[in-house]
């Protein structure tokens, strides 16, 4: 899988426990104001995303 699909991250889930880009709690990091989330990648690697590159990332094994 690619380096940018998400394996964990904060959130509001639903029934099932599956979540997605729509279920991410933003926070405001430092105090400037950026809204963004604490992601987990399925290669290990964790990285704060600003909220406007939360649609760039993969949600889903199958989406490409």
């Amino acid at each position: 899988y690619p380096a940018r699909t998400v394996l964990i991250f904060e959130g509001d889930s639903d029934v099932d426990g599956r979540g997605g880009p729509d279920d991410i709690v933003f926070t405001h990091p430092g105090g400037d104001g950026t809204e963004g989330c604490n992601i987990g990648f399925i290669d290990g690697h964790t990285e704060f995303v600003i909220s406007e590159k939360v649609k760039d990332l993969l949600w889903f094994p199958d989406q490409q």
